[in-house]
């Protein structure tokens, strides 16, 4: 009996809880791939390729309503230069204001001093951005911090997301 007691405890605890929660789904705004690798030899702001087409540096997509929203670019990544103090810089800009943290001189990957392309690392950047209703355009931007001539970088594998 008291087995039983427990048992039916246990029960109406459990549908409590099934009352109280919720399942919590996510709007998925944009989920967009590259699987081509992006060289890139100049110490200026470039736009990166954010789908394999050749001129896809801006992705618009519609909002229903105002909102924040999580943005996150990740990308194999690697900067050859003959020094260590070389690195990276990846702002991620949503409709014309670049996000934080990626709105500071960031480091999304950095030079090993080789003078090649190694020490691949696999790199997220992510912040918060807000959508505004209707269209709104999201872009990525690199710059080569401490170039040289003769230096590049090369993003490969990126993935942009955004959700809330």
């Amino acid at each position: 009996m008291h087995i039983h007691k427990a048992v039916r405890k246990l029960l109406l605890a459990v549908g409590a809880l099934a009352l109280c929660s919720s399942a919590a789904v996510a709007d998925i705004y944009l989920n967009q791939a590259r699987t081509s690798s992006w060289i890139n030899n100049t110490g200026n702001w470039n736009f990166v390729p954010i789908t394999n087409a050749a001129n896809s540096t801006t992705w618009t997509f519609y909002a229903n309503r105002s909102k924040t929203v999580l943005i996150a670019y990740s990308a194999e990544c690697t900067v050859q230069a003959r020094d260590w103090n070389n690195w990276l810089n990846i702002d991620v800009i949503l409709n014309g204001t670049v996000i934080t943290p990626s709105s500071s001189d960031n480091a999304f990957c950095t030079s090993h001093g080789t003078n090649r392309l190694d020490g691949w690392t696999s790199v997220v950047v992510n912040g918060y951005g807000n959508l505004q209703p209707g269209l709104n355009r999201v872009q990525v931007r690199a710059r080569h911090v401490g170039w040289q001539a003769g230096d590049r970088y090369r993003l490969d594998d990126t993935h942009l997301g955004i959700w809330d």
